[in-house]
């Protein structure tokens, strides 16, 4: 297989969260499988199928959870935060490939489940443009930063409007 120049890493799943009083071992372990184990051996195995060039990057996904933790969510603000360590971390370690993150914040996705109307609602309200982002918003992000070569460690607030109202 030929080298490839870019990797995005966009992978999610629904996100659960837990009082902190009801985490446990099991619930830790499996709410970082997506969010943080599984970036990490990206990372690792990136480069061999990168070229190894400053023009090719990996692209990981945080969460906006990791500046702006919210409660109920420890676990998931943890991996969060752990992820951008990660990512300045894996800049030098796989040079010269750039590695950057996208933090963004609430994206309407097929993971909101059967009813996103719902809660795209109640999150409009909390924000300050009244909407959240869409996917190809998001996108923009991630095709900035494979496009910006002295962009390496980077890490791409998109915080879709929610700012403190």
């Amino acid at each position: 297989m030929a080298p490839i120049s870019h990797i995005a890493f966009t992978a999610g799943d629904s996100l659960e969260h837990r009082e902190t009083s009801d985490i446990d071992l099991a619930f830790i372990q499996r709410s970082g499988m997506v969010r943080f184990v599984a970036p990490l051996l990206l990372g690792k195995l990136a480069p061999r199928f990168l070229k190894d060039h400053w023009y090719s990057s990996l692209t990981l996904t945080g969460g906006k959870v990791a500046e702006r933790p919210m409660p109920q969510y420890t676990v998931l603000t943890s991996y969060a935060a752990g992820v951008e360590g990660m990512t300045l971390n894996l800049a030098l370690d796989v040079k010269p490939i750039r590695v950057n993150l996208v933090s963004p914040g609430a994206v309407r996705t097929e993971l909101w489940g059967p009813d996103p109307a719902a809660i795209e609602d109640a999150l409009s309200k909390e924000i300050a443009l009244s909407k959240v982002g869409s996917v190809e918003e998001a996108a923009e992000s991630y095709i900035y930063l494979m496009k910006d070569t002295n962009s390496t460690g980077s890490i791409v607030p998109r915080n879709e409007g929610e700012l403190s109202l």
